[in-house]
């Protein structure tokens, strides 16, 4: 289920500040625990790839997941914030992808879970794919949200909001979905936020 070299941890302070745009002051932050070296994330997805009867997984592609405020990845994150031209630095992103999930259980329960795996199976690698700039900016205009996109595109928004701050590059599509996901927290108490 693990390697020899497998670790539970929690958030580094650097990584918390990281997710402090998208999630405000999340207390609940506090409560997820990050498990690297976990190789039973990249087994679900080769059994998914496999029910779907879709390409298999590159040896180097990985695959992480979220299972209520727990994060598993097949690897171990970066220690430190890196700088924007690492080669590793979407590492970063990749975690707020993963945090995403966990916010959603916030909200949802176990009900987010069901969720991506029907997303999953429905759309299959093209699951993550929500159009980019071009989408999020006429999906405003309509007066569209983050909610509209299913769970595994709203952390995907996200996670390349994360990604394209690290990177300096423009953010402004995707500010409107941050300000969802904020306004989404403040505004109430998440009843799941134990565990």
């Amino acid at each position: 289920m693990s390697s020899p070299a497998a670790r539970r941890r929690r958030l580094y302070a650097w990584e918390r500040h990281l997710a402090q745009p998208i999630f405000g002051e999340a207390g609940w932050l506090g409560k997820v625990w990050v498990y690297e070296g976990y190789h039973f994330s990249n087994w679900v997805d080769d059994i998914g790839r496999w029910l779907r009867h879709s390409q298999p997984r590159a040896p180097h592609q990985h695959n992480a997941m979220a299972l209520g405020n727990r994060c598993f990845f097949p690897i171990h994150l970066p220690v430190h914030l890196l700088p924007p031209t690492h080669p590793l630095v979407y590492q970063h992103a990749w975690l707020i992808h993963e945090l995403v999930h966990c916010w959603q259980y916030q909200w949802m329960g176990w009900r987010y879970l069901g969720a991506a795996v029907r997303a999953q199976f429905r759309e299959g690698s093209a699951v993550y794919q929500y159009g980019g700039a071009e989408i999020l900016l006429q999906n405003r205009q309509m007066g569209g949200t983050l909610f509209d996109f299913h769970v595994e595109k709203q952390a995907t928004i996200l996670q390349h909001f994360c990604a394209r701050q690290l990177a300096g590059y423009d953010t402004t599509a995707w500010e409107p979905y941050v300000q969802d996901a904020c306004q989404k927290f403040a505004s109430h108490l998440p009843p799941h936020s134990q565990s």
